[in-house]
C-alpha cells in the first residue's frame, strides 16, 4: 500500500473516532468506511433508530439519555481527528457533524443553551477518546481503515476488542499510571 494521504489519514481518525464512541456508547452500526461518496469523506453506518422513539414530540428521561450518545458519537469524529492531526475540522468533514449535533441537541436544549451544551459533550468526548486504555483503539481502527477502507462491524468490535485488550495488558505492566495529559 502506498503512504496514504494527511486527507485520508486524518479521515480514517475521524471515521474511527465515530465508531469507537458508538461501540462505547453501544450504539449498533453496520460498518464503517473511508470510501467517499457525495458530500462525505468516510461515514459510519449506523443501525437505525428505536422505532418508538419520537424526539420532536417526546422528550423524556431515555429519549434525553439517547440524544446525548448520538450527540456524542458525532462529536467523536472531528474530536478524533483533532487529537491526531492537532487541529481541528469543523469546515469539511466536521460541518456535517455538528451540524446533526446541534440539530439533535435543539430537542433538548433551549438555543441559548446549546453552545456550552455542545462545549460540555466535546469536553466529555475528548476525555472518553484519549484515554490511554481507548486511544489505542482509535489508533488500530483507523490504521485498519487506512488497510481495507471499509470494515464491517463484527470485524471492527473483533478490532477494538483486541486493541482494548493490548492497551489494558501494557497500562497494567507500567509501575504506575500514565501522567495525564
Amino acid at each position: 500500500m502506498t503512504a496514504p494521504t494527511k486527507k485520508l489519514e486524518a479521515t480514517a481518525y475521524h471515521e474511527a473516532g465515530h465508531a469507537v464512541a458508538a461501540s462505547f456508547l453501544r450504539r449498533g452500526f453496520r460498518r464503517v468506511t473511508i470510501i467517499p461518496g457525495e458530500g462525505f469523506l468516510g461515514q459510519l453506518v449506523t443501525t437505525p433508530p428505536p422505532r418508538s422513539l419520537h424526539p420532536d414530540y417526546e422528550t423524556d428521561a431515555r429519549t434525553e439519555l439517547w440524544l446525548r450518545r448520538e450527540i456524542t458519537i458525532y462529536l467523536a469524529g472531528p474530536v478524533a481527528e483533532k487529537l491526531h492531526t492537532g487541529r481541528g475540522n469543523w469546515k469539511i468533514g466536521g460541518s456535517k457533524d455538528l451540524h446533526g449535533a446541534v440539530g439533535l441537541a435543539s430537542y433538548i436544549i433551549h438555543d441559548d443553551e446549546i453552545g456550552i451544551y455542545l462545549d460540555w459533550l466535546t469536553l466529555y468526548t475528548t476525555n472518553m477518546l484519549k484515554r490511554p486504555d481507548r486511544w489505542p483503539i482509535v489508533q488500530a481502527l483507523a490504521a485498519e481503515l487506512l488497510e481495507r477502507r471499509v470494515i464491517g462491524a463484527k470485524r471492527a468490535r473483533a478490532l477494538m476488542r483486541e486493541a482494548w485488550h493490548q492497551a489494558a495488558r501494557a497500562w497494567a505492566a507500567t509501575p504506575t499510571p500514565p501522567p495525564e495529559s
